[in-house]
This record gives C-alpha cells, structure tokens and sequence, in this order.
C-alpha cells in the first residue's frame, strides 16, 4: 500500500509534462522510431541521412542470390 508521501509525490509529478516541450526535442523525438534505417513506408525503404542508397541496393541483391 502507497504512504501519503508516495500519493502526494505521484500526484506533484502528475502535474508535470509528459515528454517534449521544445520544438528541437519535438523533432529529436519524433525519429525515436527510426532504430535501423529498415523503416517500410508506401512501398519503399527510408534510409538514415548516414547510410548509402547504393551500398543497401548491393547488399539486397547480394542477399537474393
């Protein structure tokens, strides 16, 4: 069972914000998703900035031999 200590406490950080207030953060955050760059949309893949489109069309044509 809580203490009153521990009720009060949940119900203060209740009352605080529940993930970014920022625009940068809003945009940091909204790639949270994006963990490797395989990322299936409308039929095609989406690629990190980092990566090489021509470097992943080698290594899938290599893998379906």
């Amino acid at each position: 069972m809580s203490t009153q200590a521990q009720i009060q406490a949940n119900q203060a950080n209740a009352k605080l914000p529940c993930g970014p207030t920022t625009i940068e953060g809003k945009a940091a955050s909204s790639k949270n998703h994006v963990i490797h760059g395989l990322s299936y949309r409308g039929g095609m893949f989406i690629l990190l900035p980092w990566e090489s489109a021509v470097e992943f069309d080698q290594l899938t044509h290599r893998s379906q031999k």
